[in-house]
């Protein structure tokens, strides 16, 4: 049916509240809607725009702004919180009338940046971390840095939970890029128990808001979404044949263990490259959709 023919039909109802009074006012109108191929926005929905800039550029089909923030940037000294780049940024989005979804990050890409504050650094003992060209790689285990990073998760719900320009959170802070696991460095990821204290405090810290929960570890994702978190993967697309794969080795499986958690919380995708990357590589685009 073409759009053109499609009425819209509102109907306008008032009910009286006074006891013993029931009264119905209604109206209606008719209005057309003209024929388009522009792809509709629907907020909440569709493609995130992944932006550090202080202005980022209100691409017409996204509604969502995403960014991450490193430890070190947030708490540059031991409970004093720094919040001007992260609030310039939150305040740019919400002046477009867009939402925005962040992470708490501590471990990254072994750059000159040093992600987790140096006054932590400084605390954890020597046997428990190692340098990779200019940023400290270090055993989350360690009580000093649990007992940190819940501070951190919990300071960081103080300042944006219930903020009605949040559209989410994600279960971040432990493994590389805050993403649940420690691929290519020479310390695990924290046992069970460890990691159940960081997820409960996201939700400690973020009451009011909407959690997801990465998709690395079976176990972790399935108590989150018990919780009320949806689901997340960090490398939508990396279709391989030849190779493992999350597309094929991980998210099927990750998303049979929790096939309800998608009617009631989002399911959030980060591709792995670019779709411009993808056609670089010569992939067929149609494995990657």
């Amino acid at each position: 049916m073409s759009f053109s023919n499609i009425i819209l039909f509102i109907i306008i109802t008032t009910i009286s509240l006074a006891r013993g009074t029931n009264v119905i006012l209604s109206a209606k109108k008719s209005d057309w809607v003209e024929d388009t191929n522009v792809i509709l926005k629907n907020p909440g929905m569709g493609f995130t725009l992944w932006s550090a800039n202080n202005n980022p550029k209100p691409h017409p089909n996204v509604s969502v702004i995403y960014n991450r923030f490193t430890w070190s940037t947030l708490e540059p000294q031991e409970g004093v919180y720094s919040w001007t780049n992260f609030d310039n940024w939150m305040t740019s989005i919400s002046q477009k009338n867009m939402t925005f979804a962040t992470r708490l990050m501590a471990i990254g890409s072994e750059t000159s940046q040093q992600w987790t504050p140096q006054w932590m650094f400084d605390k954890i003992p020597a046997g428990s971390k190692y340098q990779v060209g200019g940023e400290w790689i270090y055993d989350f285990s360690v009580p000093v840095v649990m007992s940190g990073l819940k501070k951190m998760i919990s300071a960081f719900g103080n300042h944006i939970n219930g903020n009605p320009h949040l559209s989410h959170i994600d279960v971040g802070g432990l493994g590389r890029w805050g993403e649940w696991h420690m691929s290519g460095f020479a310390f695990p990821m924290p046992n069970y128990t460890l990691r159940k204290e960081i997820i409960d405090a996201h939700f400690d810290a973020f009451p009011d808001s909407v959690i997801v929960m990465q998709t690395e570890i079976a176990d972790d994702l399935k108590y989150a979404v018990s919780r009320g978190a949806g689901a997340r993967g960090d490398c939508f697309g990396d279709y391989d044949s030849s190779r493992w794969c999350h597309m094929v080795d991980r998210y099927p499986q990750m998303l049979a263990l929790v096939p309800e958690a998608w009617k009631t919380h989002p399911i959030v995708w980060e591709t792995c490259w670019t779709i411009q990357t993808w056609l670089e590589f010569d992939m067929d685009l149609r494995q990657r959709t």
